[in-house]
């Protein structure tokens, strides 16, 4: 029995990959021996992570392949690839390593429904996957992304601001005249989706942990984002030292201003396309980090985003500090968790949790 002293020690030393990934392929994967894995990375990938990850499984008595997406061929033939890759033979789990993604595509519908389980971390990097995946308390984070959902789908009116000159308003959930005419006239109701990173079973998919996703009544979207943390596609945006501007009117993109090099680049991409508001996301995750890929900007603690257009012409903007209110009571100040559900919840959530082990 290990004495306190050592159970001290043993909990502050870092978590190496090989322990996390014998947590994620345990824990949020819950492989089997006997199951197959396929990994499947792009150039954005960390290689060090995804042999980990097809290391682990055979040593739990199953089998990996990976599978490398050729960026050159563009989304549209990548999702082409994966599908017959999933086509071709069955896999129990799915690791999803890129930084493109393909959850809208027909390749994730198809393995879904053959049972596999599908986790798509994105393109972590060692640190990235440790911080994120391992040495962040998942009971914790389950317990904040609960409560804020209850906040969400309670709540009438969303307003989002932030001192770069953002300010977005919405409704949430109707009252009962607002409902019947929602119904009449077939316009779409708001939606608060379920937080991601739970445990899988057959036949499911989710992402990394840290982030709840809602949308107001699309037709009730209205104001200005200004995206000044991160935004991401088109793949040569990423971290912003200028904000781009994004007009929105009735839940649609109506124009994009502001920095000169990069708000262009977002246009020419987006020309022709879908711009309608697909969802807003909060992140609670205390492991990633606001600027290095999209993926963990979003998740960052804190971190709230705005999603608008069409997979595989969809994009994410992250905003810097940015306030959110229910009602007028606020939930985000600058980027700090203060509503009195969530400010002991989340001051929980940077806490590391014990690790056992003799």
């Amino acid at each position: 029995m290990p004495s306190s002293e050592e159970s001290a020690v043993r909990e502050s030393l870092p978590v190496t990959l090989e322990e996390a990934v014998s947590h994620y392929l345990v824990e949020l994967l819950r492989f089997q021996p006997g199951e197959r894995l396929l990994v499947y990375v792009d150039g954005d990938s960390d290689p060090r992570v995804s042999r980990a990850l097809l290391e682990g499984a055979r040593d739990r008595g199953g089998s990996g392949e990976l599978m490398e997406l050729d960026e050159a061929r563009g989304v549209e033939e990548m999702q082409a690839a994966l599908e017959a890759r999933v086509e071709e033979r069955p896999y129990h789990v799915i690791c999803e390593l890129s930084g493109d993604y393909f959850y809208p595509s027909r390749a994730w519908r198809k393995a879904l429904r053959r049972g596999a389980r599908i986790h798509s971390p994105g393109d972590l990097n060692v640190e990235s996957f440790i911080a994120s995946l391992a040495e962040v308390d998942h009971a914790a984070m389950q317990r904040f992304g609960g409560e804020l959902k209850r906040l969400l789908a309670t709540a009438r009116d969303v307003r989002i601001s932030a001192a770069g000159g953002s300010d977005i308003r919405c409704r949430m959930n109707p009252g009962r005249l607002e409902r019947l005419l929602l119904k009449l006239t077939g316009r779409r109701r708001s939606c608060v989706w379920d937080p991601s990173g739970q445990p899988l079973e057959a036949g499911q998919a989710t992402f990394l942990e840290g982030q709840l996703a809602f949308q107001g009544q699309p037709e009730s979207i209205e104001g200005v984002a200004v995206i000044d943390g991160y935004l991401w596609p088109p793949r040569d945006i990423g971290v912003l030292k200028e904000g781009i501007v994004i007009h929105i009117e009735r839940g649609v993109v109506t124009r994009i201003e502001g920095c000169a090099v990069k708000a262009p680049r977002l246009r020419r991409w987006i020309k022709g396309r879908p711009r309608n508001v697909e969802h807003v996301c909060i992140g609670y995750n205390p492991g990633a980090r606001p600027e290095r890929n999209l993926c963990e900007a979003e998740r960052a603690l804190g971190a709230l985003s705005i999603g608008f257009g069409e997979w595989p012409f969809h994009s994410d903007g992250v905003f810097r500090a940015p306030n959110l209110e229910l009602d007028g009571v606020p939930v985000l100040r600058e980027g700090k968790f203060v509503h009195p559900a969530l400010r002991e919840l989340a001051g929980s959530l940077a806490k590391r949790p014990a690790r056992g082990g003799a």
